[in-house]
């Protein structure tokens, strides 16, 4: 997806309420992120809002850090990035 002119893959993840607070959503973007490091080279966004703070705690957890707010689709999301550099994607 572009954002701001730039190619950048988006990343995100949602749970049932009864999944919650389990260990799921760290464990499953783990291994997503890995996949993504076999295949992908560039700038993974976390789109967030500023209400979840498990999202961002779980996004901070495996790697993303915080950029900035932006209004994307008319929503306010706080915006997490994480780079796969050229010499991990294969």
């Amino acid at each position: 997806m572009p954002f701001e002119g730039e190619p950048r893959l988006e990343f995100g993840w949602r749970l049932a309420p009864d999944a919650r607070g389990r260990g799921y959503a760290t464990e499953a973007t783990r291994a997503v992120l890995e996949l993504a490091r076999s295949t992908y080279e560039g700038e993974i966004l976390a789109m967030i809002d500023p209400r979840n703070v498990s999202s961002q705690n779980v996004a901070r957890k495996v790697g993303f850090r915080f950029w900035k707010q932006a209004v994307i689709d008319g929503y306010l999301d706080r915006l997490y990035r994480l780079r796969v550099p050229r010499d991990l994607a294969r």
